[in-house]
């Protein structure tokens, strides 16, 4: 469904105590222009890039819609969930009621596209991190935003630690009841010996009179070796593509945007 985009342009009252001055402004709103100009050419992180920079120097609440926008497009939808949220909690009453109803409804697109966690332990004070990022202490006091597919949850106090991995439906819930446990009890100790050779049957390379005889291209092993490149250059060039695609998805966003 193509979405009816508003991009908010305009700064309003920002966050700060402090007043920006007239040069920060004038250089925020060259950063709005400049994200804008991206986002309708489907450049999202360079968007993205920019919306962050202008908030650096004018922290208006106005500019998170503007973050939703360009993770919405780089497919980042719990990031996007909670900007727009950001804006309607922040913005009012410097949001009109047309901006927040572009919100609402963007918001309304990305709750069948983020999946929600619980995380239900007796640990309080543990560090919560998925996929690497921090998300607080327990208890926490909401569900935790993620996007779908596969992630690992760790959860961090001292010298405890517990890993799990777990899959995250679109539009769904996980619940995790994690168990901490002491670190050197649940990990066992790496070996510091040395791997043991194979043994010499599993590899039969000729050597002496014979070998120097024979072609290189006739030998069995040079041709492993050959096919054992060719598969390693295959799964290099699959992820490099793969990676592209990622940083530009195919663009789902209306490429109407109306400044406000």
């Amino acid at each position: 469904m193509a979405l009816v985009v508003a991009l908010v342009l305009a700064i309003g009252t920002p966050v700060a105590a402090a007043p920006p001055t007239p040069e920060a402004t004038a250089a925020a709103r060259a950063k709005l222009s400049q994200g804008a100009q991206s986002l309708r050419q489907g450049e999202y992180a360079d968007a993205l890039r920019a919306f962050q920079e202008a908030y650096q120097l004018v922290p208006s609440p106005k500019i998170h819609f503007n973050f939703g926008l360009a993770y919405q497009g780089l497919a980042r939808y719990a990031e996007a969930l909670e900007s727009f949220q950001r804006f309607l909690d922040e913005a009012r009453p410097a949001s009109t009621d047309e901006n927040a109803a572009n919100a609402r409804q963007q918001l309304e697109e990305l709750e069948r596209k983020v999946a929600r966690v619980e995380i239900q332990c007796e640990c309080p004070g543990a560090d919560v991190l998925i996929d690497g990022r921090s998300f607080g202490k327990v208890p926490l006091t909401k569900p935790l935003l993620i996007n779908p597919g596969s992630h690992q949850m760790a959860l961090r106090r001292g010298r405890e630690a517990e890993v799990q991995t777990f899959e995250a439906p679109a539009g769904g819930a996980v619940y995790l009841n994690p168990v901490l446990r002491e670190e050197a009890a649940r990990a066992p100790r790496l070996s510091t010996s040395p791997a043991p050779a194979p043994p010499a049957a599993l590899v039969s390379v000729p050597s002496g009179p014979e070998a120097e005889r024979r072609p290189l291209y006739k030998r069995g092993w040079f041709w492993g070796a050959v096919a054992g490149a060719v598969v390693a250059a295959a799964a290099v060039g699959v992820l490099v593509a793969k990676r592209g695609n990622d940083r530009y998805p195919t663009p789902t966003l209306g490429q109407r945007p109306v400044d406000f």
